[in-house]
This record gives C-alpha cells, sequence and structure tokens, in this order.
C-alpha cells in the first residue's frame, strides 16, 4: 500500500495516495509518516493554490483515517500493540545502548529507568530526524523522504528487527543509483 501510495502521488494523483498512505498506517504506524510528507510535498506548487491543496489533502487524509477506523473490524488495531517493541530489548539498538552509557554516567539506576531513557532519548531524535526530512521535503524526492524517515524510525526504534529496516528500504530501492544503492544492499546483507 505504501509504494502503491508513493507511485499514485507521483502520477498526479495525491488524493488516491493519501488514502493508500492511510491504509498502510491501518496496518503500521511509522506508515503514517508518508501521509504527512504527501501532504507536505505537494505544497511545493507555488502560489495561492498550495494553501488550497493542502486543505484538501488534509481533510481527505482525515477522512481517510476515519473512514478506515469505521469501515474495518479492527482498523487501527495496532493502537493498542504500541507498547510491544518496549517489551523486547535489542542490546545492539541504538536505545539500548544509550541506556548503556547512562549506566556508566548513572550507575544505581535500575535496568528499567535506563532502558526507558534511552528509549525516549532515540525516539525524540526519530522525532527530530523526520521532522527535518518532512520539512526539507521540497528539497529530494518523496520517496527519499518517506524513506529515510521510515529507516530512522527502525533504527531509533526501541527495539531493531531486520524487517522493520525494510519499510524505508522498499522506498528508497527503486530510486537508488550509485552509491545510495550499494549502501543500501550493503545495509540489506548486514540486517540479514
Amino acid at each position: 500500500m505504501l509504494l502503491g501510495a508513493l507511485v499514485a502521488v507521483r502520477r498526479g494523483n495525491s488524493t488516491l495516495g493519501i488514502v493508500l498512505a492511510c491504509a498502510a498506517g491501518a496496518v503500521k504506524a511509522p506508515a503514517l509518516i508518508a501521509v504527512v510528507a504527501i501532504i507536505v510535498w505537494q505544497r511545493r506548487r507555488p502560489g495561492h493554490q498550495a494553501w488550497r491543496d493542502t486543505a484538501r489533502d488534509s481533510a481527505v487524509a482525515v477522512a481517510a483515517c476515519a473512514g478506515l477506523t469505521m469501515l474495518v473490524p479492527h482498523g487501527w488495531g495496532w493502537a493498542p500493540a504500541l507498547n510491544t517493541p518496549a517489551l523486547g530489548y535489542t542490546p545492539a539498538a541504538p536505545s539500548s545502548l544509550i541506556g548503556d552509557l547512562c549506566k556508566v554516567i548513572v550507575p544505581w539506576a535500575p535496568f528499567d529507568d535506563l532502558a526507558a531513557a534511552g528509549r525516549t532519548v532515540a525516539l525524540v531524535a526519530a522525532g527530530c530526524i523526520v521532522a527535518y526530512l518532512i520539512a526539507t521535503s521540497q528539497r529530494r524526492s518523496l520517496e527519499a523522504t518517506v524513506g529515510l524517515g521510515l529507516l530512522a524510525v527502525a533504527l531509533l526504534g526501541p527495539v531493531i528487527y531486520p524487517w522493520y529496516a525494510l519499510w524505508g528500504v522498499l522506498c528508497l530501492a527503486p530510486i537508488a543509483r550509485g552509491r545510495t544503492r550499494e549502501l543500501l544492499v550493503l545495509g540489506c546483507a548486514i540486517e540479514s
């Protein structure tokens, strides 16, 4: 659905792209990055029409999200499971490494507090990266904005699983050329 959303926007159908991105967001929360990215990326058109398009696209997103909530039996069924990644522990995750660094600074702190601190710092960093990517989306392709944002969320989340990186890689792969393609292949080889 996410790739379909990006293709639809590229073909000039932002409404379909937003609906598909909302549907992808109904399956996995990080896909909602694409909804915001599409709406902001569409503003690259100069003039007053950009604000009208932004209002229209925002209304489409709200309607699609509301429609999915009402029409699908478990629409947004992932919402109660948002804390699931926090139940696991991946020692190599940046959030875990930050927690380990905090243990050196505050050796008497309990593990749960250190893990929460590391996760908080990593999630704030991921949020800042996504906000920057969306705010500067006019400088790069929509696929790059969404792909890099999804990679930031996957790599800075509470735990790292190889399939989380696929979210961003699938968006970046069609546009990757040269060194970027080599880095994507290397990253996929390391993850597997």
